[in-house]
């Protein structure tokens, strides 16, 4: 991968972390003054903050994959410890979604979401969930090639 991509990549990155410290102080933000009869409010406002510290990790993951790709170390062991992390990510965030679609689904129409809403949120959960998928089947890729790396390595 050439230096513009991976410095484009991690420009990326830093616009999507600028945007979740952002989403963090709007969640929290959102939850003063309310009072104690509105903690589902709250919970879901904390489970929101939780959700974007999973992304957070997950962008810092991403940063020192890129720093290895950059520096040509991408094919070792030490990626994967960075790669675990982000499917571990995935899950949680993916559980923490779906805690939220499953506290706001008993509400009434009157007080919560529409049903819709409600679906949109789930599908979204499980969306997180196919990505961290995603991420296990790329991590046996890494896996193969450096196999492969190190069976060239041995011939040469």
């Amino acid at each position: 991968m050439t230096t513009w991509a991976t410095r484009g990549a991690q420009a990326l990155l830093i616009l999507g972390a600028l945007g979740c410290l952002g989403l963090q102080t709007a969640l929290a933000l959102s939850e003063i003054g309310r009072t104690p009869r509105e903690g589902l409010g709250i919970a879901v406002a904390i489970l929101g903050v939780l959700f974007v510290v999973c992304v957070e990790i997950a962008i810092v993951c991403l940063w020192r994959l890129l720093t290895f790709v950059r520096t040509d170390v991408i094919f070792s062991t030490r990626a994967f410890r960075f790669v675990d992390v982000i499917v571990a990510c995935c899950v949680a965030a993916g559980a923490l979604v779906l805690t939220v679609a499953a506290l706001l689904a008993p509400l009434p129409d009157s007080d919560g979401p529409a049903p819709g809403v409600i679906l949109l949120i789930g599908v979204f959960g499980a969306g997180v969930w196919g990505i961290g998928l995603l991420v296990v089947v790329m991590r046996g890729l890494l896996r193969r090639a450096i196999e492969w790396r190190d069976e060239l390595e041995v011939v040469i």
